[in-house]
């Protein structure tokens, strides 16, 4: 099995094209859980409650492939992630180890460190995690799942070195541990899994469905990111895993942690990529490697 990653250069987003026929989001995952246990079986995974780490998990557990977890817990500030954690546990045997951290004591540490490297203090609070965990073991990060924007009449692939999951790996590598770190779904294979998905498909298409629905959340009309992650998500998963899962209600984490809610993300729009989904699966599915350049906008 071959799991081709992907990458930022200096010039863009480069893909490989796919040597393989690729299957499902269940299919992918259990296959990416035994190459990565190939290439080091000490893996620790961050987990947080969340369908993305439970899936992660499940592709390790389901094929009795060890796997460690951690957890970081602030108490007063993320108690009921915490429960649903020990929730989760309850159903499933974990080598889980929570750790407490305090985020107000490294309040001037993440916002300096962030504007340093123009990094989301959210993501230095996770590096100091990483810095408790083995530095030989492989660390694993759940899913982020590809982000198609619908655009007019065409729904484009879009990303950026700049957002959440890409910062955090950033913020990984700084540590220098001899151990790499791994995005689930950062690769060729999963990403066109995604994109040829039906589900995932009619999402992309009825984005105006969800747009003018009337819904709020938190008295505001929800980004379509939220629609995804609220609503959609959880039936995809679903269709995939049934009743394995467990549907805690959606928690970010850092919610009640007030300096790092105000902090925006760093600007996204700075270097992006941005190309149509049509041709990100006509690419993927041609031998080669494939350049998306950057694009810039002060949109």
């Amino acid at each position: 099995m071959i799991f081709n990653e992907a990458r930022f250069t200096d010039k863009g987003m480069e893909f490989q094209g796919v040597t393989r026929t690729v299957g499902t989001l269940k299919e992918e995952s259990l296959l990416r859980a035994r190459y990565l246990h190939e290439k080091n079986p000490n893996i620790t995974l961050g987990f947080s409650s969340g369908l993305d780490s439970q899936i992660t998990f499940l592709s390790f557990y389901e094929q009795n492939l060890p796997i460690k977890c951690i957890f970081m817990h602030y108490p007063g500030y993320n108690d009921e992630e915490h429960n649903n954690v020990q929730q989760f546990r309850e159903r499933y045997p974990m080598d889980l180890r929570i750790v407490e951290i305090d985020p107000y004591s490294l309040k001037d540490h993440l916002i300096s460190e962030g504007e340093k490297h123009k990094i989301h203090p959210n993501q230095i609070l996770h590096q100091h995690m990483v810095k408790m965990i083995d530095p030989e073991s492989l660390y694993v990060q759940g899913p982020d799942v590809p982000f198609f924007l619908p655009i007019d009449d065409e729904c484009y692939y879009w990303e950026s070195p700049q957002w959440h999951e890409w910062g955090k790996k950033r913020a990984f590598s700084m540590l220098n541990r001899p151990g790499k770190e791994i995005m689930w779904d950062k690769n060729s294979e999963m990403t066109l899994s995604f994109a040829k998905d039906p589900l995932y498909q009619a999402f992309m298409y009825a984005r105006d469905y969800f747009r003018n629905n009337g819904i709020l959340l938190h008295g505001k009309k929800p980004s379509l990111l939220d629609y995804w992650d609220i609503y959609v998500k959880p039936v995809l998963f679903h269709q995939h895993y049934q009743n394995q899962l467990i549907y805690f209600p959606k928690i970010q984490g850092p919610e009640n942690i007030d300096f790092i809610m105000k902090v925006k993300t760093p600007d996204v729009l700075k270097k992006y990529i941005k190309v149509k989904v049509s041709d990100l699966i006509q690419n993927l599915e041609t031998p080669g490697t494939h350049l998306f350049p950057f694009k810039e906008s002060t949109e």
